[in-house]
């Protein structure tokens, strides 16, 4: 062997013999440490969503002398099986946005846990934890647990899920029994650009976010097949469609903030099944 090849061949076996403990560490999927941990909520819980997942939050307070200790013994404590492949997710008490997310499940001080569970309920507790304290909390949170009081002011990444037929949102409704927000638009105009734009403002996506969401885009002449359906609609127009069948449409132009009260309104059926003008939702309401 040449003087090179024996030195490629030194460090590759220096370098596999230094791997060897991480390699024998994976194998340790039970304990806490070698978890991967996502670092905002906005992520866990869609990823939870997805999957059908709870989620697991620690709540961190910042400082290496509170959280050591607590770190150290949730290291300690195996996973119970109910939450074996829970979606992991890191808070830190500092960062305000993190605050106002577990102050919705009652948790006011670090650090903390909090369960999501998969049926919306939760179950947390905060404060100087031992490693029996925490095994304990783990073991029986359990759903169904308490109710959550939802913050709307919650900052959250504008993040719609949309459908492009109507078919494919209305299967959605179906399994949801959640209400349809649908976006009505020209083809080859810069309609959409426009009326993205505008729901992506915090205060539409706040009344929107729980909604299914269907973008159709179609051709003028297109626009009559709608006619039975909610009423001949001049597009641009939006279209909230409730489980009852019921519906209100909201054509343009108009701003993101009539189109917020316009949602709003609609979920809470104070808008009669017909065609809105923007001048019916003018601040004066």
């Amino acid at each position: 062997m040449s003087a090179s090849g024996r030195i490629w061949f030194r460090a590759t076996t220096i370098i596999a013999v230094g791997l060897l403990p991480s390699l024998t560490g994976c194998q340790r999927v039970s304990r806490w440490v070698v978890d991967p941990w996502l670092t905002d909520y906005d992520s866990a819980e869609r990823r939870a969503q997805e999957a059908g997942k709870p989620i697991l939050v620690v709540y961190r307070d910042g400082r290496d002398k509170v959280d050591r200790p607590f770190l150290k013994a949730l290291r300690k404590v195996e996973r119970p099986e109910h939450l074996q492949y829970a979606i992991r997710c890191t808070i830190y008490r500092p960062f305000e946005p993190d605050r106002r997310y577990a102050a919705q499940f009652g948790v006011e001080r670090s650090p903390g846990l909090i369960v999501v569970h998969a049926d919306g309920t939760h179950h947390a507790v905060a404060g100087p934890l031992s490693e029996s304290q925490i095994a304990d909390f783990l073991s029986g949170a359990r759903p169904p647990g308490e109710s959550r009081e939802r913050n709307a002011l919650v900052p959250r990444s504008i993040r719609y899920e949309w459908h492009d037929t109507l078919g494919g949102a209305e299967a959605k409704a179906g399994e949801t029994s959640k209400p349809i927000l649908i976006v009505l638009y020209r083809l080859f105009t810069t309609d959409w650009q426009r009326l993205s734009s505008l729901l992506e403002k915090p205060e539409v996506f706040r009344v929107a976010r729980d909604m299914v969401h269907c973008r159709v885009g179609v051709w003028n002449p297109m626009a009559k097949a709608y006619t039975g359906r909610w009423g001949k609609v001049n597009l641009p127009a939006i279209v909230v469609e409730r489980p009852d069948g019921s519906h209100a449409v909201l054509e343009m132009p108009t701003g993101n903030e009539a189109i917020a009260r316009f949602i709003d309104r609609a979920l809470e059926s104070e808008i009669s099944a017909s065609r809105v003008e923007p001048s019916a939702l003018t601040p004066s309401d």
